[in-house]
């Protein structure tokens, strides 16, 4: 279980380590594209981040 960057942590670790019975991703990102056309300071900067 992870928020934000550790909810996409813990949903890539879902799909690698096969002993997890489930995964659970709060608020986590999963399309990076779409989250960067957002409007928020967060989503300005999220192409020139990455």
């Amino acid at each position: 279980m992870g928020h934000s960057a550790g909810g996409h942590l813990a949903l890539l670790a879902g799909g690698e380590i096969k002993q997890l019975k489930g995964v659970i991703g709060l608020a986590a990102i999963t399309d990076i594209a779409e989250y960067a056309m957002g409007s928020n300071s967060s989503q300005k900067v999220t192409n020139n981040f990455m």
